[in-house]
């Protein structure tokens, strides 16, 4: 099962395709097979992927988006208030996880801060995932999705952008939740 997001990518062509919103969420779901906003409850936990409106580069949220996650995130705690409710977005929530300081979205802070149990998962910066700020916990718990193919660097530090793939793997049980970050030599053993 997968839980697919637009973002800011997925809007670019509008200006040169002349495409609506709508007509580049129409693309999306057409050709993916997916909503832009998806609610999916997979072996008993929620997962929420909401999808930024547009093409800017920190993402758009309509209230329509933010009033329909707050109805999928009531409904989730509703049926299990204790379990982790899983996120995914494109932009980072503002001043969260490693990267979201510059590109991140203040739209969702508010309201996720009155949400303990989410795990916010976002990209978008293409930040590397071996810093410490790639996960931010207070309010919520926001974690950082490495890119797949690249990884953009700060100056002055030493990875090199094009040779660092990276992923995240989860262990969710019944009272807890571990997170294992996995680097390129890691990821060749998994089968």
């Amino acid at each position: 099962t997968k839980v697919l997001v637009m973002g800011n990518h997925d809007y670019m062509s509008m200006n040169t395709s002349g495409l609506t919103v709508a007509q580049a969420q129409e693309r999306f779901s057409t050709m993916l097979g997916a909503e832009p906003n998806s609610h999916q409850v997979i072996k008993g936990y929620h997962f929420i992927g909401v999808s930024s409106e547009s093409e800017g580069l920190d993402g758009t949220f309509t209230d329509t988006s933010m009033d329909w996650l707050k109805q999928q995130l009531d409904a989730a705690v509703a049926d299990d208030p204790a379990k982790p409710i899983f996120v995914a977005c494109h932009q980072a929530v503002k001043n969260t996880v490693y990267g979201s300081d510059q590109r991140g979205n203040s739209a969702f802070a508010t309201l996720l801060a009155d949400y303990p149990q989410v795990v916010f998962f976002s990209g978008h910066s293409h930040y590397p995932l071996e810093n410490e700020r790639a996960i931010y916990q207070k309010d919520f718990t926001a974690i950082h999705v490495p890119s797949l193919y690249y990884t953009v660097v700060e100056t002055g530090t030493a990875t090199n952008a094009y040779a660092s793939p990276e992923a995240l793997m989860f262990k969710v049980e019944e009272s807890s939740m571990q997170v294992k970050r996995l680097k390129a030599k890691e990821l060749t053993q998994i089968k």
